[in-house]
C-alpha cells in the first residue's frame, strides 16, 4: 500500500491527501469483501496472550507505540534523512535545488507509513482478539487532530513527535472524561472535530508569527 501511494503521489503527482483518502476507502471496501462484513476471530492464542500482557501497568501495545515514537523522534532530530523530510515539508522546490533527493525521500516515507499502519493493525488485532472491518474510519480524525495539536507545543508551528504524543493524550483524556460524565457516544465525533479545527487554527497562527 505504501509503495502504491508513493507511486501515485511522488511519481504521478496525485495530491497526497486525495490519494491516501481514496486508498483508505478502497481498502475499507476490500476489508468488507475479505471478511464478509463480519468480525474476524481465530488469532493465535499465544499472540493474543502476548499482546494482552502488561508491564508497569501499561499493555504491550502501548510500549511498542512508545518505542516507535522514540525511533521516529530520533530519525527526525538526529539523522540527515529526518532533516531532509522536514526541509522537504517546508519547501519542496528549495529542497530539490539544494541537492536533496526529494522523490526518494518522499517515497521512503510513504512506504514506512504503510509499514507502521500494518504494525498498528496487528497490535490492535492482538489486543482485542478480533478484527472489526468497520473500525477503520473511526480512527481517521484523531491522528490529524493529535498532530496539529502537537504543533502548538514543544516546537510551536512545527510537527514534532513529543508534541504529537501530548496531543494524543490530551484527546484521549478529554474524550474519556466527557464519557465518564455520562455523555452519549456522539460526543466523540464532536470533540475530535472541534479539536482538529482548533488545532489547525492555532497552528496557522503560530506559523504566521514565526
Amino acid at each position: 500500500v505504501g509503495v502504491i501511494n508513493s507511486i501515485l503521489v511522488v511519481r504521478i503527482g496525485v495530491d497526497g491527501f486525495i490519494a491516501t483518502l481514496g486508498m483508505q476507502t478502497a481498502l475499507l471496501g476490500l476489508a468488507y469483501a475479505l471478511s464478509g462484513s463480519q468480525i474476524v476471530f481465530g488469532f493465535s492464542s499465544k499472540y493474543e496472550s502476548f499482546m494482552q500482557n502488561s508491564s508497569a501497568g501499561l499493555p504491550v501495545g502501548t510500549w511498542l507505540g512508545l518505542l516507535i515514537a522514540a525511533i521516529v523522534w530520533y530519525v527526525f532530530e538526529r539523522t540527515p534523512y529526518g532533516r531532509y523530510l522536514l526541509f522537504i515539508g517546508g519547501n519542496r522546490d528549495a529542497a530539490r535545488l539544494t541537492g536533496i533527493p526529494v522523490n526518494r525521500s518522499r517515497s521512503i516515507a510513504f512506504v514506512v507509513c504503510g509499514l507502521l499502519a500494518a504494525v498498528a493493525g496487528l497490535v490492535m488485532a492482538g489486543s482485542l482478539g478480533s478484527v472489526d472491518p468497520t473500525s477503520g474510519p473511526s480512527y481517521l480524525l484523531q491522528p490529524y487532530a493529535a498532530v496539529f495539536l502537537g504543533t502548538t507545543a514543544i516546537q510551536p508551528g512545527r510537527v514534532n513527535v513529543i508534541g504529537t504524543l501530548l496531543g494524543l493524550y490530551v484527546l484521549v483524556v478529554g474524550i474519556t472524561g466527557i464519557e465518564l460524565l455520562g455523555v452519549t457516544g456522539w460526543i466523540t465525533n464532536v470533540f475530535n472535530g472541534v479539536a482538529l479545527i482548533v488545532a489547525i487554527t492555532v497552528s496557522k497562527i503560530l506559523q504566521r508569527k514565526a
